[in-house]
């Protein structure tokens, strides 16, 4: 997609938010910014603190980000929208349109939320208009943040010319601690909590001999200080994108262990050895009890065999700037 010397570019973000989609859309404005393009953040309501004088969380304001509460319709100008706000790119007439598919499984759940939602209006009224997969919206781009994006694009018919890799990075703060020493880790285990996971408490109920302590939704500064402290860190979620907590354990030398669900399916998101991802099945439960004991035990080695994961992480930043030009050929 072309960028013109009067283009405006405007990213939808859901305003007085803190969350990965925030992170990216920030993230993506201050390179656009930074490279000479006119750029504006809209803020979208989020939930019920939305304040559309102030919309910008506390977090986010160091990266001075303008923002417009509307778009400039115009065939020069692009509107990109994560695709949880994908159909607010219908209320532009001429405005080149982009989808960021961020997280999968949020696009999945907000149609299914719309249909139950409107179900008994069908037969009186139209539903809300949202993206689909047809003719009418092939001339729609899409990046994609994760191989599993780019895979659930390709498995619904979008055309290889309209997708473009655009994946992110971790926060700074994980860069910017001071180098992580192996030998003052704890037996400790950092975890995702999920919701009534069989797998997750049999895992855990056959290491119960080591600490398990699970990752709150709380400042970067205090995730980073518990992954300095772990030695392992467990995510046995369904993994809807790149997820941001697995890098930033790795990038902490945590050694990670997951799933086999989503993005961790494949090995190119997260490119750890098959011996750390698992099955939800028992067999699979005693092998990840097995795994975790021998990663304690002999933990050097062990984080040995990530190595290429910790070092494809270093390079997202300048990774992400270099798709953002190769999306906008700029």
């Amino acid at each position: 997609m072309l960028i013109y010397p009067e283009t405006k570019i405007y990213v939808l973000c859901p305003g007085n938010n803190r969350s990965s989609t925030a992170d990216i859309c920030h993230e993506l404005c201050a390179v656009l910014i930074n490279s000479g393009i006119k750029t504006f953040m809209v803020y979208l309501p989020a939930n019920d603190n939305f304040n559309p004088k102030n919309p910008v969380d506390e977090i986010y304001k160091s990266y001075k980000i303008p923002f417009d509460n509307g778009v400039e319709d115009s065939e020069k100008n692009i509107l990109i929208a994560p695709e949880i706000a994908a159909n607010f790119l219908y209320f532009t007439k001429k405005t080149r349109r982009i989808i960021f598919w961020l997280n999968v499984h949020a696009f999945l759940r907000d149609i299914a939320v719309k249909t139950a939602e409107h179900f008994e209006e069908i037969l009186n009224r139209p539903m809300p208009k949202f993206f689909s997969f047809n003719y009418y919206d092939s001339n729609i781009e899409h990046w994609a943040q994760s191989e599993y994006a780019r895979q659930f694009l390709k498995i619904n018919g979008v055309a290889d010319e309209k997708i473009f890799m655009v994946t992110d990075y971790i926060n700074q703060i994980f860069f910017d601690a001071p180098k992580i020493s192996t030998s003052a880790k704890k037996n400790l285990i950092a975890y995702r909590k999920i919701q009534g996971s069989d797998f997750a408490d049999i895992v855990q109920a056959l290491t119960s001999q080591f600490e398990w302590q699970a990752v709150e939704d709380v400042t970067p500064a205090v995730v980073q200080k518990l992954f300095a402290d772990s030695k392992i860190y467990v995510d046995f979620g369904d993994h809807p994108a790149k997820g941001k907590l697995v890098r930033e354990a790795a990038i902490s030398n945590c050694v990670v262990i997951t799933s086999k669900h989503g993005a961790a399916a494949n090995d190119f998101d997260i490119n750890i050895p098959a011996e750390f991802k698992f099955e939800e099945t028992i067999e699979d439960a005693v092998k990840a009890g097995e795994k975790i004991k021998s990663v304690v035990k002999n933990f050097d080695s062990e984080l040995s065999k990530q190595n290429n994961f910790r070092e494809k992480i270093l390079n997202e930043r300048k990774l992400f700037s270099e798709q953002v030009k190769i999306a906008l050929h700029f």
